[in-house]
Parts: structure tokens; sequence; C-alpha cells
């Protein structure tokens, strides 16, 4: 039996008080409560087929349910269920799942017709087991500043917006490209053909671009110009790091790739024959460019031995790529008082450089003729191994 409608005014006192354990207001299913300013909600006059479903409307077309069989709590707007999800009017539709551990934001993929069936599409899903935050696949945007979806790509896109100028782009990233390439640009975006055009105007700055790929990663660049949004702009390699090393400005050969890079210091070791001569290091030094490498050594003799045989330096950080023989270097000790000046020679996969005679390869002399306490500088630049 519904309430009697007998108004009665709630602000006089004591207003309604239930003292009482026993239910205070019953309301049949068919009735609702109804507020001044037109609101009203009441138990949902839809049938509800499956019993662990408890349903409240709110206005013409709000849902709250609750299903105590899977502990969820549904919101629906323009939704209701009976046996199934249905509209409540002509359009679209929208429903928040909350469960335990588990928040999911749905609309429908299209408008409906009222009591028609609702295919649910999944916009956000907050997972609280493994922390993650899952979008839709078509585009979802938070206030214009970070989107995810698709143009015209083989794939997904993430981009980044600023409202710069309006509503351009200052960087975007995405375009899963057809080639298996995703993309980061500032000023720039390219879509799943490999077109590259302009995502904001009125910027007269320079734009960047980078490429992603499997076994690469370029960077391009863009002269500046005031370019409209959409308009194609030509951008120019410079840079590219791939497997074989880094190329620059396009080149994309193995063999012109520099590979390596290194700064350190090296042990000489100075030899009369297979007798080490007594020295300090001052200092030893190397750089290595890809295979190009310089050497410098200082080194000081610090004994009193008697030498007789060719002098020896070992040691060198890399050894020298086997074939080649003209190596350029260069070898200054004080010998007796005497400056003196020769070149190095290094034979093809050694470690060992020689001093010798300038436009010889015959020996300089015995190691004797490096005076005791005077320095010993050598410097050589060689392709390694």
């Amino acid at each position: 039996m519904a309430l009697t409608k007998t108004p009665i005014e709630l602000s006089s006192t004591p207003s309604i008080v239930d003292g009482g354990n026993a239910t205070a207001i019953t309301i049949d299913s068919s009735e609702f409560v109804e507020f001044a300013n037109g609101a009203s909600f009441g138990v949902s006059p839809h049938n509800e087929w499956e019993s662990n479903y408890i349903g409240l409307e709110i206005g013409s077309s709000g849902f709250v349910y609750n299903r105590t069989a899977g502990n969820e709590l549904f919101i629906s707007a323009n939704a209701y269920y009976d046996s199934g999800w249905k509209y409540a009017a002509d359009g679209r539709a929208g429903l928040l799942d909350l469960q335990a551990g588990r928040v999911r934001a749905r609309t429908s993929n299209a408008s409906g017709s009222q009591d028609g069936a609702i295919t649910w599409v999944t916009a956000l899903d907050i997972t609280a087991d493994n922390g993650n935050v899952t979008f839709a696949g078509n585009a979802v945007t938070t206030s214009g500043y970070l989107q995810g979806g698709t143009r015209s790509e083989t794939g997904g896109a993430l981009v980044l917006r600023s409202n710069y100028s309006g509503d351009n782009y200052l960087s975007t990233q995405g375009t899963n490209h057809s080639s298996g390439g995703w993309y980061w640009g500032y000023g720039l975006q390219q879509d799943g053909s490999g077109s590259t055009t302009s995502t904001f105007s009125n910027f007269s700055g320079e734009r960047s671009f980078v490429s992603l790929f499997g076994n690469r990663m370029q960077f391009n660049f863009a002269g500046a110009s005031n370019t409209a949004i959409g308009s194609a702009i030509t951008t120019s390699e410079k840079v590219r790091i791939s497997n074989e090393g880094i190329c620059f400005n396009g080149d994309s050969a193995a063999a012109n790739a520099l590979d390596d890079y290194e700064e350190g210091s090296w042990t000489p070791v100075i030899k009369d024959g297979s007798t080490t001569v007594t020295g300090s290091v001052d200092q030893a030094t190397y750089t290595k460019i890809g295979r190009f490498v310089m050497v410098t050594a200082m080194v000081t003799r610090n004994d009193n031995g008697s030498y007789t045989n060719p002098m020896q330096i070992t040691g060198l950080p890399y050894a020298v790529k086997s074939g080649d023989t003209n190596i350029s270097g260069g070898v200054w000790f004080d010998g007796t008082g005497t400056d003196i000046v020769t070149n190095c020679y290094i034979p093809g996969g050694s470690s060992t450089a020689y001093p010798k005679k300038v436009g010889d390869n015959s020996d300089y002399g015995t190691t004797n003729n490096w005076q005791q306490g005077r320095p010993f500088y050598m410097s050589a630049m060689y392709h390694s191994t």
C-alpha cells in the first residue's frame, strides 16, 4: 500500500521523528519521491529478471543498481537493467561499474532506441591488482592535453598537446607506421603512410622529429617556416643510431657507422729485446674513435743498465689492423745529450711499436741511446683490428 500523500511541513518542530525499529516508510514500486524542483527518485519500475539486482531510478533515465552476488555497484545514464542492459530512452548511454579492486567506465558504441539492447565499449578500466589504467582503443581525451587513439595510421597514437596558439600541437607521439616505426615530433607529426605535416602555425622556429624502428633511431630536422597546420613538411635526417653504430646526414651504410668511442690510459713498457727497461710513466693516454686510435706517452728512464738491442714500445691499447704497415707516428727521446727524433713503425696485427729511421724501416739503434733520467715521448695514430 502506498504512503498517503499528505503534505507535511518539514520545517516545523519536531519535523519527522522515527523512534522505532520497524520500517518507517514503505513506497510501492510504482511510486516516486518528488521534490519541488522536479527531481525524483524511487524503486525502478522495470522488471528485474535477476533477483540479485536491486535498482533505484533517479529522474527519468538515471539508475543505480547493486548486484549483491557480484559485489558490484552500477551507476547508469539512459540505461536500465532488465535481463540485460537496455536504453531507457533514445540516444547514447553510459555506465560506471564499481567492483572490489576495479573501476570501469563504459559507453554505448552508438545511439540506440528505447528498450533496445546496449553494446558497451570500455572507455576506462582501472585495476588495483596490477595498477594498470587502460583506455579504449578509440580516441580518449583529457582536457585537450593527453590523447590516445587513431588517426590514419595502422595502429594507435598518443598525442601530447598544448593550447599554444589555440588547439595546435607542440609535440606528438604516435603512428605505428606501416614500416614498423614510432615517431615523436616537435611541431611535426607523421601518419601511417609516412607523410610528415605541420602541427602548429604562426611559429617561425625550426622543427625536429625522431623516428624509432626495430633496428635504428633517426633524428630529423626541418628549417624554420611558418607553415599552416596540416601542410607538408620536408625533413632532413642528420643522425641515425642503428645496430651498426652512428651515421650522419642520411648515410645508412654500415661501413660508415661510428661504432665506438673511448678515452683512457694505457701502460707503455719499454723493452730492449726481451728485457724491460725500468722507467716511470708520466702520462699515457689514448682516444679511440671507431677503429681510429691515437696514442700518446711520456716515460722517464730511471735505471743504469747498458742495452744493446733495438728499442721496443709494448702495451699499445689496441693492436694495429692486420695488413696495415704505414703507421703515422713519431718518437722523441733524449739520447746521450742529443735530441733523437724518429718515426714509429707498428707491424700489422701487433701491439708493439718500433722506433725506426725516417723513411726507412730499419732499426734506429739500441735502447742504450736513451739517456738515464731523461724523458721519452711517443705519439702514434693507426687503425685498430
